[in-house]
């Protein structure tokens, strides 16, 4: 899981990156169109192909960056250890807790299995 942090991290400066370079296209594109330098037909069409560009870099970026995400991507990378050494974890509790997490769940020929059925799961029956 550290790896998937450090990979969004990595495609949001990407993000950030390609962010600048289209409006860096933009300004170019303006200043060639009030220098006379293109057409109008040939202006339109690029500057809605930079501004749809832009505005899905925008909605990505603001999509990954809202605050209670960075928070969420915080305590998973914290506690990702936690989650992979499950044993560990389970020895570690006390007895009120064990008996927690063991009601509902026995366990046929070694495999953990539930007593109960969650209704978001029907589709896969």
């Amino acid at each position: 899981m550290a790896s998937a942090v450090e990979h969004k991290k990595k495609s949001e400066l990407q993000d950030k990156s390609k962010l600048q370079q289209v409006e860096q296209n933009i300004e170019r594109l303006e200043s060639r169109y009030f220098n006379n330098e293109i057409e109008s037909e040939t202006y339109k069409k690029w500057y809605k192909k930079y501004r749809l560009e832009k505005s899905l870099l925008l909605e990505q970026l603001t999509a990954t960056s809202l605050p209670g995400k960075a928070q969420q991507l915080k305590l998973v990378s914290h506690h990702i250890d936690k989650l992979t050494s499950l044993n560990e974890l389970y020895e570690s509790v006390t007895v009120d807790k064990k008996q927690m997490l063991n009601n509902g769940f026995y366990f046929p020929d070694g495999r953990c299995r539930t007593t109960s059925f969650n209704k978001i799961l029907d589709h896969n029956i």
